[in-house]
């Protein structure tokens, strides 16, 4: 038997009740990343836009309407439940069927069924865990891993030495529609608001490499923003010279600027 959730990792009494069973779980919030996110070989593109969040999202995004939140915050402890509320459960749970089934169908449309069904079975044989692929983890007790770290390290230090400015890449200013940017996972709250400012701006998941900018960046010809000196480093010996920004700040709105 399949079952179908979202964000099974984060559903504590889901995740127990299934994991001592014999079910195969898929999260399909995991699903839809790994389909239609930045780093997606087949970068998939949902019908409709949305700006809720979590699942109503994802089915105003596939299925054109948001979810009905009214009833979220009734008394679920009181006996019997009102019929509202009975409907309001089982939506949840029928919605995701019909998300499954548009994922499903948005890949086809795309010739990419192949990659919807490895994306499937490597969610169900990771137990919806998604390993960092090529992060180089396995590699960490090697000694060219350490001597690499090293340097790494020692060249961060430099580069946090040499200030917190940065030489423009345009001698000239753009518009924000002409900037083009993949934001490491760290700034995924940047790249929301550089879209507000009408930036081209992505950002890779969390479950993803920092690495994987890089290759977002040499496919589609972004610059990439990341925060930390060490991930500087790395990505700017991965991309081309002037299109890597370390940001030092913490808050997205002070990043903006």
């Amino acid at each position: 038997m399949l079952i179908l959730l979202y964000t099974y990792h984060r559903n504590i009494t889901i995740a127990l009740h299934v994991s001592t069973r014999s079910e195969i779980v898929l999260d399909l919030d995991f699903l839809d990343k790994m389909l239609t996110g930045a780093s997606s070989s087949v970068q998939l593109q949902k019908p409709y836009d949305s700006y809720e969040k979590g699942l109503s999202a994802l089915v105003e995004s596939l299925l054109g309407l948001p979810l009905n939140k009214l009833d979220q915050m009734s008394d679920w402890n009181k006996r019997p439940l009102t019929e509202n509320q009975v409907i309001y459960a089982a939506l949840d749970a029928f919605v995701l069927l019909e998300v499954f089934e548009a994922l499903k169908k948005i890949s086809e449309d795309k010739g990419a069924s192949a990659v919807f069904e490895w994306n499937v079975q490597e969610l169900i044989r990771s137990k919806n865990r998604p390993s960092k692929i090529n992060s180089g983890a396995n590699k960490k007790n090697s000694a060219d891993q350490r001597a690499r770290n090293q340097r790494l390290a020692k060249e961060a230090r430099e580069l946090a030495e040499r200030g917190r400015t940065a030489t423009p890449l345009n001698e000239d200013p753009i518009e924000p529609s002409q900037l083009q940017v993949v934001c490491d996972s760290m700034l995924q709250g940047l790249c929301k608001k550089l879209r507000l400012h009408g930036v081209d701006a992505i950002a890779i998941e969390s479950f993803e490499p920092y690495e994987n900018c890089a290759k977002i960046s040499q496919r589609d010809g972004r610059s990439v923003l990341t925060k930390g000196p060490t991930r500087a480093v790395r990505l700017q010996e991965l991309v081309k010279k002037g299109h890597c920004l370390n940001l030092f700040t913490d808050k997205p709105a002070d990043q903006v600027q």
